[in-house]
């Protein structure tokens, strides 16, 4: 089921008020820029055609306006404006990216289901009751917490790996400052 499509987009946009506007911009441009590589993201390029991320035409703007946005928490009206501004075709060209939007909300919204409780729901649910066999129930709530804690384990080695990502990123920024500084 689609979270976030091009009209769900191009109805908010023309619907909210300009701050709640800018802010949805802004934080649809960080999603797009965290799919972007560490080379794009300190290059602000495309290098790399792997259907993720920003376009080649759109990827110099729209790492620097993410990259604004992550710095200030706001955008200017401009930057808005280039983003809510539509296509020949009529799209606005933030509503191009409804996709990758759409995958990180399913993303955020699995996150946010009681995944605990779900499995103990079906471990629950898989117990013939006419043969209630309490070493079924207890090694099927077993599996459950298991499988729940290996996801958690998943989760967190996931989010360890993009830390690191992000800090390789921010360092190979400073070392490039730096070289532009001394010349």
């Amino acid at each position: 089921m689609a979270i976030v499509t091009k009209e769900y987009i191009e109805n908010y946009c023309t619907t909210k008020t300009p701050e709640q506007v800018a802010q949805f911009v802004g934080r649809a441009l960080v999603v797009i820029f965290n799919n972007q590589t560490a080379d794009e993201k300190a290059a602000s390029t495309t290098n790399v055609d792997n259907g993720i991320g920003f376009t080649g035409a759109d990827a110099h703007s729209g790492c620097i306006t993410a990259k604004t946005f992550l710095k200030r928490g706001a955008l200017l009206d401009w930057q808005v404006e280039r983003w809510t501004k539509r296509n020949k075709k009529g799209t606005m060209r933030i509503a191009k990216y409804h996709k990758q939007l759409n995958e990180a909300a399913e993303r955020k919204a699995v996150k946010a289901t009681p995944r605990s409780w779900e499995q103990v729901n079906k471990a629950i649910s898989d117990v013939n009751w006419s043969k209630l066999d309490m070493s079924t129930v207890e090694r099927n709530m077993k599996n459950a917490f298991a499988e729940h804690e290996r996801k958690q384990e998943e989760r967190a080695f996931m989010n360890k790996e993009i830390v690191r990502s992000n800090a390789t990123t921010y360092r190979r920024a400073i070392r490039s400052n730096a070289d532009r500084r001394s010349l």
